[in-house]
């Protein structure tokens, strides 16, 4: 598949970039400034927001979870960003009012694939619940500092 169009689509967003090596589309998105929060939905908690990330201010975070929130360094937080769905997991939503619209758009369609690839990866070691449809790209998303 050609993917020179989402390349260059991620490449004129600020503060991401793309490459396609191995027939596999990488984005890299630099943590936005401002407050946001990045959330994770859970299947198994009924349609509930379990766990996430804010971003409080110039390198604040606090990760949250049911049974506690903490203050977390910025290395912990892009761990948390980057780590691998936990069981359950369906998808992630960011929010923020300080992101511009065509950056939060982009990163929509960027978390959309990635959530995908995430939960068949999660699905097939498992091996308990049939995978969902492959992505037609390849895909996979990182965030940096």
């Amino acid at each position: 598949m050609d993917t020179r169009g989402l390349v260059e689509a991620f490449d004129r967003t600020p503060g991401m970039t793309a490459t396609t090596r191995g027939g596999v589309l990488t984005v890299r998105v630099g943590l936005p400034g401002g407050r946001w929060s990045m959330c994770w939905h859970n299947e198994q908690e009924d349609m509930a927001w379990t766990h996430g990330v804010d971003r409080t201010g110039p390198d604040r975070f606090v990760a949250w979870d049911p049974e506690q929130v903490r203050p977390v360094g910025l290395e912990q937080a892009l761990g948390l960003l980057n780590a691998p769905f936990e069981r359950g997991d369906t998808g992630r939503e960011f929010d923020s009012e300080d992101t511009d619209p065509e950056t939060l758009g982009m990163l929509d369609l960027a978390l959309a694939l990635d959530d995908i690839v995430r939960r068949n990866a999660w699905r097939q070691a498992s091996r308990t619940l049939r995978p969902h449809p492959k992505v037609a790209v390849p895909f996979r998303l990182v965030w940096d500092a």
